[in-house]
């Protein structure tokens, strides 16, 4: 191409551009003058070949580089969170483990104590049967059952430690609430909310024992006049088993803590209650956590998997 003052050429090939500029004219006597001296009597020309692919080559490599390094340093930062969140959960795994791993040892020593004082009951009475005269011998009988039904409590114990998840099997949840609420020698309130059956997959046993301990706890933390609610809601993926009490409540910096085994703010209680719960609840893949109710008392939440029909 071509102008008043010079011309440019372009070679695709070698991809290359040629200016050449025209000096010592009018047109470009301004700007020459700080580098002349004296008058140019000839034209005279500035050549200038400029390597178009390399330049291209390196205001691409600088628009990269202001786009990738902004993203490869924020994914480091990202990646170090992600690395110090896994290892806050691994290392309270680790901790959790090592608690129950304490809590099984304690739970055999105390089951292998308690059986041996049991079967030397168990042997008195029944020599006690054998020289007493028979109108005593039914008082002895007592005796007898309820140290087989104390014998069978600490190996229920033992197999709960050992085996968490048990026999699972499907379980209408309301049906089992409207079975097991009756039983309470106080009246707990129930309500259900969610549309079809509240299905679950779990052990009849453990779930069982999950639920009396959390409503036993609700009654305890009242007092005489306690009233205790259980709620059960559904949505299409998960099912919620929410015990309401009016008790003291519990502080927020708590409501991990209360999970520990043998850690108790009750003056009688083993405090392993709650642990042992908890235990039975993930291995359904499942929750349970306890929360201040709005109002006061206290919130225990058992979220579970719902099974389809």
């Amino acid at each position: 191409g071509d102008d008043k003052s010079g011309s440019f050429n372009y070679d695709r090939a070698n991809q290359t551009l040629t200016l050449i500029r025209r000096i010592g004219f009018r047109q470009g006597r301004m700007r020459m003058s700080p580098m002349m001296h004296g008058r140019l009597s000839t034209p005279q020309f500035l050549l200038l070949r400029i390597k178009t692919h390399e330049y291209w080559v390196k205001q691409s490599f600088y628009r990269f580089s202001m786009i990738v390094v902004p993203l490869f340093i924020a994914g480091i930062v990202l990646f170090i969170g992600y690395l110090y969140r896994k290892n806050r959960i691994y290392r309270k795994s680790i901790e959790s483990q090592k608690q129950l791993v304490q809590l099984g040892e304690i739970a055999r020593t105390l089951s292998h104590e308690i059986k041996n004082p049991l079967s030397a009951i168990r042997i008195q009475t029944g020599i006690l049967k054998r020289v007493l005269p028979e109108d005593k011998v039914n008082e002895l009988t007592v005796i007898e059952e309820e140290v087989q039904r104390l014998n069978l409590l600490t190996e229920k114990i033992g197999d709960f430690l050992r085996d968490p998840q048990g026999k699972p099997e499907i379980i209408d949840v309301e049906q089992f609430l409207n079975n097991l609420l009756p039983r309470f020698e106080r009246e707990v309130e129930f309500r259900s909310s969610g549309a079809g059956r509240a299905l679950i997959n779990f052990d009849r046993e453990r779930l069982r024992s999950v639920l009396e301990n959390l409503i036993k706890n609700g009654f305890e933390s009242g007092g005489k006049n306690a009233e205790v609610k259980v709620v059960l809601s559904c949505t299409k993926t998960r099912i919620e088993i929410i015990v309401l009490d009016r008790g003291e409540g519990i502080a927020p910096e708590m409501e991990e803590k209360v999970f520990d085994p043998f850690f108790t703010s009750k003056m009688k209680g083993s405090g392993i209650g709650l642990s042992i719960s908890r235990r039975f609840v993930e291995a359904a893949a499942g929750s349970l956590k306890l929360v201040p109710r709005k109002g006061g008392g206290t919130e225990a939440i058992v979220s579970l998997k719902r099974v389809r029909e």
